[in-house]
Formats: C-alpha cells, structure tokens, sequence
C-alpha cells in the first residue's frame, strides 16, 4: 500500500471527457519524468477493477462507494507532500485513486512523476 493519506485532484475522467472521452476498447498510458510507463485499462480508470485494502487490516475489501482514479496535485493538503524526481526540486503530478471509504490500492497501480498521458486502442 503505497502513502495513505489524502489526495486532492481532478478525476481522470473529466480530463478525457474534454478530449472525446474514453472507451472500454482503450488503454490509458501514463509515462513519468523517470521513463516508467504505466498502462490502466478502462475498469481500473473508472475504478471497478481495482483490488482495495483496508490500510488499517491490510485486508481486501470491496468498497460500498466508487473509487476514482485522480491526476493528484496535492498530498495530505499541500503539492509540496508529491514527490520529487531526481532531487531536482520540480514536484509532479501523480495518478492516485480516492473514495469515499477510505481505501487503498496495491503501490504498482500508481503512476508518480507523471509528465505524459495518453489514450490508445487496445
């Protein structure tokens, strides 16, 4: 489980809805400062297929509200918590998952240093 905390920012999902939306043939790749490149399929953005913890128990649960997956500019109320990449002092965006009941996800499901994102047809 990787930094629970709070994370503030936009839902993936109004981003692509500004850009003709995005369809459950598609994949959402991310790529970070660092050259790592994460995929998301259309479930995991629109957060049904995510595996949940309860970060007290560490145990799986399904979650009574949705998750949505987030383009995260703040941690714990201030962008100044997101990492930075290479001590070079720039802080980036992150894609994070928030919900109403407080759960997290497996830390390989966020993307930090994010600095590109684009949609393919799978």
């Amino acid at each position: 489980i990787f930094d629970y905390g709070t994370y503030q920012g936009v839902p993936i999902t109004t981003l692509l809805d500004k850009v003709g939306g995005f369809q459950s043939s598609q994949v959402l790749s991310v790529k970070a400062a660092d050259g790592y490149v994460k995929n998301y399929t259309y479930g995991q953005v629109i957060g049904t297929e995510l595996t949940m913890y309860d970060p007290a128990t560490l145990s799986v649960v399904n979650p009574e509200h949705p998750v949505t997956t987030i383009l995260a500019y703040a941690f714990n109320g201030t962008s100044a918590n997101l990492e930075t990449f290479s001590g070079d002092g720039k802080t980036f965006l992150m894609i994070s998952f928030v919900g109403e009941d407080g759960y997290a996800t497996i830390a390989n499901q966020f993307a930090r240093f994010v600095t590109e994102i684009r949609i393919y047809d799978a």
